[in-house]
């Protein structure tokens, strides 16, 4: 019963199947099987597995064109707000590291003041100076 019910429908959608297995992974496989045990004709068969895969490479051709198209402009723009967070994050690094060297030149100069500047702390007895000893 199962047999005649598939080889009904195959021989009514047959061309279908076999055009449509091109598309689908499993039926790829499967649709020559198939349309072999279901005695499709041979010449109706090869029109069918022709135009589908005549119709399976041109989705994918100009399907991967089309996304290649989309990934081009999508890329140009991520390389344009690459390149902006760049400048921005450059121009912030040394905007802290002026800052950073700022602060690091007045904890130097109070740690070792210089004694010819009007600034300088009054009382060098006070100050504490390391010893390159150790000791």
């Amino acid at each position: 019963m199962k047999v005649k019910v598939g080889r009904h429908l195959f021989a009514r959608s047959g061309g279908t199947v076999v055009f449509a297995g091109r598309f689908v992974t499993a039926l790829r496989t499967y649709a020559a099987l198939f349309a072999g045990l279901n005695e499709t004709r041979w010449p109706r068969f090869t029109v069918f597995n022709a135009a589908g895969g005549v119709a399976w490479s041109a989705v994918c051709t100009f399907g991967a064109f089309g996304l290649g198209a989309a990934a081009t402009g999508i890329g140009q723009a991520i390389a344009l707000a690459g390149l902006g967070l760049s400048a921005v994050l450059t121009a912030a690094g040394i905007v802290l590291a002026r800052r950073w060297m700022r602060r690091l030149g007045q904890r130097a100069q109070a740690a070792y003041p210089d004694p010819d500047r009007e600034d300088a702390d009054p009382r060098p007895s006070e100050r504490k100076i390391p010893d390159p000893v150790g000791s």
